[in-house]
């Protein structure tokens, strides 16, 4: 309670913090690893993998063996698909030869950038400079004319005329 004269401290409540999520997604999606699955001997007088013993042929009929044939295209038909996409990737991720860069090939495309840069600050001062006795504002010379049109010479000139 205030006192004579005295103003009523004001509090300020406690911020609020979010809650902290209990996981942290990674930055890069995780891949999970394929699946090792040991080699199983075959067993002496079994039918081979996807193979049928006569008597289970037999007991199945011809829609059941219909049936496992279709199965069998169709896993056949996926594991196509599956070894073309795989070749495709590789093809994708493998480096073409021409596409790497030197260190030469660098460094002249950072010249090229750096002598763009400096030659665009020279003819800005060099049209400021021709302006400034003409207009109030010599900066609005660069307002109305189009800088892509004028070209520096070997010497890094700009020709007056234009």
């Amino acid at each position: 309670m205030p006192r004579n004269g005295e103003k009523e401290a004001i509090t300020m409540p406690e911020p609020i913090t979010p809650p902290v999520p209990a996981a942290v997604v990674p930055a890069e999606p995780v891949t999970p690893a394929e699946p090792v699955v040991p080699a199983v001997e075959p067993i002496e007088g079994a039918p081979a993998e996807g193979e049928l013993t006569p008597e289970a042929e037999a007991a199945l009929g011809d829609p059941g063996k219909r049936a496992i044939d279709s199965m069998k295209a169709k896993l056949a038909a996926e594991k196509a698909a599956k070894k073309a996409l795989a070749d495709e990737l590789a093809a994708l991720k493998a480096p073409k030869p021409g596409d790497e860069k030197t260190a030469e090939d660098w460094q002249r495309e950072a010249d090229a950038r750096a002598m763009s840069k400096a030659n665009e600050r020279v003819l800005k001062a060099d049209l400021k400079l021709a302006a400034k006795d003409i207009l109030v504002d010599p900066t609005d010379a660069l307002l109305n004319l189009d800088l892509s049109q004028f070209e520096p010479d070997a010497d890094g000139e700009f020709d007056a005329d234009l």
